[in-house]
């Protein structure tokens, strides 16, 4: 459980980590229609897990 929660977060600072390097270089429509993708897959998993 630990682990899983560790991993989840670790996961988490990369993506942000490699979030703010793509916005340093670029910010296009393709960058912010990505992310939009994201958040939502994201909420769509904490819908499912409550």
């Amino acid at each position: 459980m630990d682990l899983n929660l560790l991993l989840k977060i670790c996961l988490l600072v990369v993506v942000i980590g490699v979030g703010f390097k793509l916005l340093k270089v670029f910010t296009s429509i393709i960058f912010k229609v990505a992310l939009f993708i994201l958040v939502c897959l994201l909420v769509f998993k904490f819908f499912n897990l409550y």
